[in-house]
């Protein structure tokens, strides 16, 4: 005969839908969050974020997708939205992920898919109800302590960038543009 443990009930689609109760089951709200690091002339395009959860931090262009829409389709309306600005996507930069602080209810999981692009035209960003201040920095410059919530997205374009011998990938479900002579 054996036993078994007490059972708790399981989210649907788990396996065999109950976890055993010694397995903490929490709900963890999962965010996904497309950015966008805007690149021109060995320079990369910072905002200052008005709302949560960036407060006043120094982000690339970011926010939620709408329903129905696509990553690299949100990641330029974020841009445009943001900045005014229409950008061309170079390739994915990477993906990154966040927790929330512990005891922060609920926990949120935050994933954010990060693309390379560049403006389309030569414009002048201009600043919006979401982004109250614009920045084109230098990566290489800058210390990542000092914009803690892009430090790794900085460190990959450092790491990415034609000093560093590697070129850009382009996002999947985008086309290369036909070159006609």
């Amino acid at each position: 005969m054996t036993s078994e443990s007490p059972r708790k009930p399981g989210r649907a689609g788990s396996p065999g839908g109950d976890f055993p109760a010694h397995i903490e089951v929490r709900d963890e709200e999962i965010r996904v969050v497309v950015a966008v690091a805007i690149q021109r002339e060995g320079r990369v395009l910072v905002i200052r974020e008005e709302d949560e959860p960036d407060h006043h931090a120094w982000v690339f262009p970011q926010g939620y997708p709408k329903p129905g829409e696509g990553l690299a389709e949100a990641a330029r309306r974020e841009a445009f939205e943001e900045l005014g600005l229409d950008v061309e996507l170079d390739g994915l930069l990477g993906v990154y992920e966040g927790f929330s602080e512990p005891g922060v209810e609920p926990r949120i999981h935050r994933v954010t898919i990060c693309y390379r692009a560049h403006p389309v035209q030569n414009a002048t960003p201009r600043a919006s109800r979401e982004a109250i201040d614009s920045a084109w920095i230098d990566p290489a410059s800058i210390a990542p302590a000092s914009m803690p919530s892009i430090r790794r997205p900085l460190e990959d374009l450092r790491a990415s960038s034609p000093a560093a011998g590697r070129r850009p990938r382009r996002p999947s479900g985008t086309a290369r543009r036909a070159v006609t002579p």
